[in-house]
């Protein structure tokens, strides 16, 4: 699962957006398969609000952000990952 978000992101700083997409997606699957959705679900909307907010679509990369928060805060997740989503989310202001 790691190295698949992992050439996810890759894939997103080549700008090749669509397969980025279809591997975080992947990640998803991945997760459900091996019990771990919590995480891959934090995960997948971590990513696509990034995708989001790289197409210039602030609102949805915002909700999406908002959303990975939910999901570390149901877990009781305090993480350096988390502590990136907040700083990306803090980006957005909600007039955007």
């Amino acid at each position: 699962m790691i190295s698949t978000k992992t050439h996810a992101q890759i894939l997103r700083a080549l700008g090749r957006t669509d397969e980025a997409v279809a591997q975080i997606h992947r990640v998803l699957e991945l997760g459900r398969a091996q019990g771990n959705q919590a995480h891959a679900e934090f995960d997948f909307a971590d990513f696509i609000g990034q995708v989001m907010y790289d197409q210039g679509l602030v609102a949805e990369a915002r909700r999406h952000w908002e959303r990975a928060l939910e999901l570390a805060a149901e877990q009781g997740r305090m993480t350096r990952q988390v502590e990136l989503v907040q700083a990306r989310l803090a980006r957005c202001s909600p007039a955007e």
